[in-house]
């Protein structure tokens, strides 16, 4: 086939998927009022808007309205180019009429204050429009109150989570016009593929971290699943509005084993643009046993951007799925104060690897945004963790406890200046959890925190005790003049809580580059140095000294020093 008819189909199949998103998308969800109360200056009733953003008038005859697991059918109705239509209950529809075109909703379905899920589905069966909102898109505290509506302020980047804000208007809403705000945002993240959870004895689904075009044809992507290059048949999504595709199990797979799952072929988000793809777990969990899963982090009083967490890890061989385990927070009595034991979807915890319990995936991710987004356990009914000494217990459907840990402020480490924003790390996993001794500050050097990955207070078993300073290499060199250089200085504590400082000193003996400056350090870790100097220039060839201080505040404290020679290429 020739090149230039291998383009134009190229640009044809382009087109023809931008006019079906088009197509597919007219109709929008284009504001919430889920709490309206108190009143600003609108009825005291629940209500969504719908706008028809396309260039056709859409009979929304036979639509359904999807509010979490509820169901209701549109029974009749039009909706011109756009027009918007203003969707609420029989007795709230009175009150609504003076703003505009109204939907009386037979059993309008109550739009929970903890958020949900909303969606549009087209008489086919298409998805047409999936909305997931939250307290947490109200950043004002007087707002968050009640009585303000959430706006759909970017009609065109309608993917985009930040889209959605607070209203402006003086009355707390706009129904049935124009919102308050617009703005051009700019498209939202390309959705990546997250993980593989269970959703029933017979189907799984793959999640992912954005909106996935509603109409995709699944014959145009394939879900294998090796060791034996199975083929997994895909499926219909069960439930309306789910970020993820669905596949039936392939047969006969040994529930012993641990799979990996490969996508391929063309996955699209809802504005047109290749989801990214990768390999991921997939397993059969098993009931848990005391000690397979313990609780290794815990953040509980974080900075104002931050939300509470609690880490866990999985000690044992064997897939445990999270969503049957029940966190629970006790007072130092142990006597149980709440529990969280809601969770939306399954959750695999593969052998030795991690998760984190917070009441938002989203807003965890925005402020660790270096974790894994597999990490992520949300839970919307976490129990809140009080800077008071507290036990946290983690069991499972029966309240077997798996494991039970104390924290408290105290703990933490004395000569920090500032505990908000620090996590408590547990240093060994096989030790108690509620002994005090086996609890740290997390290190300055990994940003005070480590959610799903190793703690910077770890001790590792089997390893040699005691301080040591490693120069990987004693030379750093480089191919041209104009390049920097690596030198990588390693390092290992006996103990958690002691300070560093690491200088760089040129041959005459004068400072250089700070390249640790003094603060608490991970018990082991590494730190680099980049031959450049404390203006960031390019240092001259030639030899340099690394000299490292370290203290503890129990007296113990040493010095570190070794040459090391910077090369270039001329």
């Amino acid at each position: 086939m020739h090149l230039y008819r291998v383009t134009n189909i190229i640009q044809m199949l382009s087109i023809l998927m931008s006019f079906l998103i088009a197509q597919v998308a007219s109709l929008l969800i284009s504001e919430i009022m889920y709490d309206p109360d108190p009143a600003v200056g609108l009825p005291v009733f629940e209500y969504v808007e719908w706008v028809n953003v396309g260039g056709d008038t859409v009979d929304i005859t036979g639509w359904q309205w999807v509010a979490g697991d509820k169901v209701r059918v549109v029974t009749g109705g039009k909706l011109y180019p756009g027009g918007r239509i203003i969707v609420c209950s029989p007795s709230g529809a009175p009150f609504f009429t003076a703003f505009g075109p109204v939907l009386a909703m037979e059993s309008f379905p109550a739009l929970r204050n903890t958020g949900d899920r909303l969606s549009l589905v087209s008489p086919e069966g298409i998805t047409v429009n999936s909305v997931e909102y939250s307290p947490d898109q109200f950043p004002d505290v007087l707002k968050s109150n009640g009585g303000w509506s959430l706006e759909l302020t970017d009609l065109v980047n309608y993917c985009n989570a930040a889209a959605w804000m607070p209203s402006v208007d003086p009355s707390g809403g706009t129904p049935g016009r124009e919102n308050s705000q617009y703005f051009n945002l700019p498209e939202s993240e390309t959705p990546m593929l997250i993980r593989a959870a269970g959703y029933d004895d017979h189907l799984f689904v793959l999640l992912f971290s954005g909106t996935l075009y509603p109409a995709l044809d699944m014959n145009n992507y394939t879900c294998i699943v090796s060791p034996g290059s199975m083929r997994a048949i895909p499926s219909r999504a069960p439930v309306y509005g789910f970020p993820g595709l669905f596949f039936f199990f392939p047969e006969n797979q040994d529930r012993n084993l641990a799979y990996t799952i490969e996508l391929s072929g063309t996955v699209t988000s809802c504005t047109g643009s290749n989801a990214q793809l990768r390999q991921v777990p997939l397993g059969f969990p098993v009931q848990p046993e005391t000690g397979d899963v313990v609780i290794t982090e815990i953040m509980f009083d974080p900075r104002v951007d931050q939300p509470e967490f609690v880490e866990v890890f999985n000690r044992s061989e064997r897939v445990i799925d999270l969503r049957n385990c029940i966190l629970a927070r006790a007072n130092a009595a142990g006597s149980i104060i709440s529990f969280s034991d809601q969770q939306a979807i399954s959750y695999w915890l593969f052998p030795r690897c991690f998760a984190v319990f917070t009441t938002s995936a989203a807003t965890f991710l925005k402020a660790w945004p270096l974790t894994d987004p597999a990490a992520a356990v949300e839970r919307s009914d976490m129990p809140s963790l009080t800077n008071v000494e507290s036990q946290l217990i983690l069991m499972d459907r029966n309240q077997k406890r798996l494991d039970v840990v104390t924290y408290s402020p105290d703990w933490h480490y004395p000569y920090l200046d500032e505990t908000k924003g620090v996590s408590l790390e547990r240093i060994d996993f096989n030790a108690s959890g509620t002994d005090r001794s086996n609890w740290f500050s997390a290190s300055s050097s990994s940003g005070y925190s480590t959610p799903g990955s190793l703690n910077s207070t770890l001790i590792n078993a089997g390893e040699s005790k005691g301080e040591f300073f490693t120069l990987e290499s004693t030379i750093g060199y480089a191919t041209d003049p104009l390049s920097a250089v690596r030198v990588t200085v390693s390092y290992r504590f006996e103990s958690a809580g002691w300070f560093l400082r690491m200088n760089v000193f040129n041959c005459r003996g004068m400072p250089v580059k700070t390249i640790y400056p003094f603060g608490m350090a991970a018990m082991e870790g590494e730190v680099g140095w980049d031959g450049l100097d404390s203006a960031q220039q390019l240092v001259p060839d030639g030899i340099y000294l690394i000299v490292a201080d370290y203290y503890h505040p129990t007296g113990k404290k040493g010095r570190w020093k070794k040459a090391c020679a910077i090369i270039r290429d001329y």
